[in-house]
């Protein structure tokens, strides 16, 4: 169980995985161990794209067409879409 929710895309789907086995009710398996894994799996991710919110804050890549706002709107879309994503995918 511990591989298959590691090896997870999102934390939303690592959270049903394990919601689905503490619904089993088996005696002996340690499903409450799995939480404090998801939960450092998202906040390694949250990190990782505030890595790139910060690198990028200033001077974010704008596409050689659009205009600098729009650009500047894009990426800051780009980064919510992202965080949205691992969590709700």
């Amino acid at each position: 169980m511990f591989a298959r929710v590691q090896s997870t895309i999102s934390t939303h789907l690592a959270l049903q995985l394990a919601h689905k086995f503490e619904q089993l009710g088996i005696d002996g398996l340690p499903v409450e161990d799995v939480y404090p894994d998801i939960l450092k799996q998202y906040s390694e991710d949250i990190l990782a794209v505030a890595g790139i919110y910060e690198k990028f804050k200033k001077k974010p890549d704008v596409a050689r067409c659009a205009p600098p706002i729009a650009g500047t709107l894009y990426f800051f879309v780009g980064c919510l879409t992202t965080v949205m994503i691992l969590s709700v995918k």
